[in-house]
């Protein structure tokens, strides 16, 4: 959409940089889009955030264009109106972006599974035709706008509103027209394949009759497929507190500059404590990942490893690297909507904190122990655990296998996090599984491999504990390192302490 090769003609008089010229319209059409929208005083990024080209910022104006992002959310969330200019789009003409406006989902009507996957089916499709057409629906710094301003008014190219009496929120488009029934599919999608791997609702826990979910009856893998690529989509807006379901939503917006890939979410992720830096060189990007990760770490804990297990062909092939989490292509477990509440009479779980450096390392609060769990026998009969392989997020728990069988869990051990509903009048503990790593095991301090999210039913068995723990990103299988024969039992664990 920039040309980096070219200034735009006749800039606002007094800027300190030069505006980059954009491929199809002059800056006169800008003016002319402000002059519809009568207001006297507009902050747009692309003019007001120092531009590169073929030429480096000077120092200064590099200082100017970190401060700049850094103010990106106060200046989104305090703007008394807003609008997204869609340069690509005319809404005299037909376009899939205007048939995703008016996509308006209906599940609630009688219908047969075949009938409904088509329709989710025909959303992804104008979902796809709409991203190739339209610039701002890959535009990696356009991700934060339409978080922020959902009521934003969609123009086209022209500065016209699209009108019309099935609009959602007003009378003319805005940006909650378009991720509204994004979102619906997200959770309906989501729900459905809950129902399929779990036999009931994720949420209260309650039967539900057959009819209630009738996607639950199409294949899981495709459940699964359509359930990761409109998360990917970045239109099913992020949950609040949900770190993971944010960088989800980036993984099909592009950056024209690497280090964009972080910056351009600091505002997004409420991000503060994070000093914004630019620079070319290869490795200085590595090092920005590392800062932007331990951010996300300092900031959200536990909430930034809520995946499941990495099983996608990807990471079984190259090895899952803790960076992998920033370019969104891991998938949220929240995105199940599991129910979260403290049990009657449970006891409050002392849950330990994480930090990082160029590895994460868990330890105790307050120079107390880390504890890791094993389940009883009892408490393996009921558990789900959460998994991530090329069709998508998964469920693997009792209903298709059973904890000693499987070469993951046998020999995991659980960190506790907090209390969660599994069904009806069954309360457990969401964990996250820890694979043991024998050679570099002390008494002090313990290597283990990250294993995914786990539901359980409780985690009353054998405890051990550490001064700390340093957990590995999940090894590629099979790993010599590792313990992971399909024998391993309790007796091939480290005993708990006497």
């Amino acid at each position: 959409m920039i040309d980096k090769t070219k200034t735009a003609e006749d800039p606002p008089k007094g800027l300190l940089w030069n505006i980059p010229a954009v491929k199809k319209w002059p800056l006169s059409k800008a003016r002319e889009v402000m002059n519809k929208i009568s207001t006297t005083y507009i902050w747009w990024d692309w003019m007001c955030v120092p531009q590169r080209g073929d030429n480096p910022l000077s120092v200064e104006l590099m200082k100017a264009q970190c401060e700049e992002i850094t103010k990106q959310r106060h200046i989104y969330e305090a703007a008394s109106k807003s609008i997204v200019w869609l340069h690509s789009t005319s809404w005299s003409n037909d376009s899939a972006l205007k048939d995703l406006i008016k996509l308006r989902p209906e599940y609630t009507e009688a219908k047969d599974v075949a009938s409904l996957q088509k329709e989710i089916d025909n959303a992804i499709a104008s979902y796809i035709k709409a991203w190739s057409e339209e610039y701002w629906l890959r535009a990696g710094w356009a991700y934060q706008e339409g978080a922020f301003l959902s009521e934003t008014i969609l123009l086209d190219s022209d500065g016209k509103m699209l009108s019309g009496p099935d609009l959602s929120v007003a009378d003319h488009a805005t940006v909650s027209d378009l991720t509204n029934p994004i979102m619906h599919i997200t959770q309906q999608l989501a729900a459905d394949y809950f129902v399929k791997s779990q036999g009931h609702e994720p949420e209260t826990g309650l039967p539900i009759p057959d009819s209630a979910y009738l996607l639950s009856q199409a294949p899981e893998d495709w459940l699964c497929f359509s359930l990761k690529v409109i998360l990917w989509s970045g239109l099913a807006y992020p949950l609040r507190n949900s770190p993971l379901h944010t960088l989800a939503g980036r993984e099909n917006r592009k950056f024209e500059v690497k280090q964009d890939g972080c910056w351009g979410l600091v505002g997004i992720l409420g991000l503060t404590n994070i000093e914004i830096t630019y620079d070319e060189e290869d490795f200085l990007m590595e090092d920005t990942k590392a800062r932007f990760f331990r951010a996300l770490i300092d900031m959200y804990q536990w909430e930034i490893l809520m995946m499941g297990f990495p099983e996608a062909s990807q990471f079984t092939s190259e090895g899952f690297k803790w960076e992998d989490v920033l370019s969104g292509v891991i998938l949220p477990v929240h995105a199940f909507a599991v129910e979260v509440r403290d049990a009657p009479g449970s006891t409050r779980i002392d849950v330990p904190v994480l930090s990082y450096t160029n590895e994460i390392r868990i330890k105790g609060k307050n120079g107390k122990k880390v504890t890791l769990y094993r389940p009883t026998d009892e408490e393996k009969k009921c558990f789900r655990h959460y998994r991530q392989d090329d069709d998508g997020l998964k469920i693997i728990s009792n209903r298709k296998t059973t904890f000693e069988q499987d070469t993951t869990l046998s020999f995991s051990w659980m960190v506790p996090l907090h209390h969660i509903n599994m069904k009806a009048g069954v309360s457990g503990i969401r964990c996250i599984a820890l694979i043991y790593k024998r050679p570099e095991l002390s008494n002090a301090s313990a290597c283990f491999a990250f294993g995914g999210v786990i539901d359980i039913k409780g985690v009353g068995g054998k405890f051990i504990e550490f001064d700390e723990v340093v957990l590995d990103p999940s090894p590629p299988l099979p790993n010599p390192n590792y313990h992971s024969t399909p024998e391993a039992s309790d007796n091939d664990v480290p005993e708990a302490p006497e």
